[in-house]
């Protein structure tokens, strides 16, 4: 258990299959800033467009996310990181089954 097998001829194979807490939030930070992306196609932005991105959350796993990887959302999202932002609220949850609440608006 935990473990992936596999083999051929000559070759055996094992692979920890272990999701630490470490794996478990890269999964998270890929579904959000992949989340993202899809708003900002949604609101119409270029791939190339600037960003103001705002993340509201209690959750203290959600703000640890954004707190570690808060350099790497930006450069990936070409986004600055905000707060107050005056736009509407946009929500989705992500395959870890958290509820995220993000505001995003183009930087002009």
């Amino acid at each position: 258990e935990g473990y992936n097998t596999s083999s051929d001829e000559t070759n055996f194979i094992i692979l920890d299959a272990t999701i630490n807490e470490e794996l478990l939030n890269e999964g998270i930070l890929r579904d959000l800033i992949r989340q993202c992306q899809i708003l900002r196609k949604e609101k119409g932005f270029d791939i190339v467009d600037r960003i103001k991105i705002e993340f509201i959350s209690n959750i203290e796993l959600q703000n640890n996310i954004i707190n570690k990887y808060k350099t790497e959302i930006e450069s990936e999202l070409l986004a600055t990181i905000t707060n107050n932002l005056q736009t509407e609220e946009n929500k989705f949850i992500d395959d870890s089954n958290n509820e995220w609440t993000i505001k995003i608006e183009k930087i002009n």
